[in-house]
């Protein structure tokens, strides 16, 4: 994968170059990829949260679990 150092103005500055048809898919795509799956987490983000929670639990970091909802309204 190839990342590219690029600040917001040089992005914005290259956009203005293109055709208003250009600029349009350019902005299709990026709203396509903002609209990510929140159900599509990496392996990696989600076996860091376990081990997170695991040595929570292990170093006596709970909650009750009648406390564990408080606050959420579903």
């Amino acid at each position: 994968m190839l990342t590219l150092q690029i600040t917001k103005e040089q992005v914005f500055d290259l956009i203005a170059q293109l055709s208003p048809t250009e600029q349009k898919e350019v902005v299709q795509y990026l709203i396509q990829k903002s609209h990510c799956d929140p159900h599509n987490t990496p392996d990696e983000q989600v076996i860091e949260g376990i081990k997170e929670g695991l040595k929570e639990a292990l170093n006596g970091e709970t909650i009750p679990l009648s406390q564990m909802w408080e606050g959420i309204d579903v």
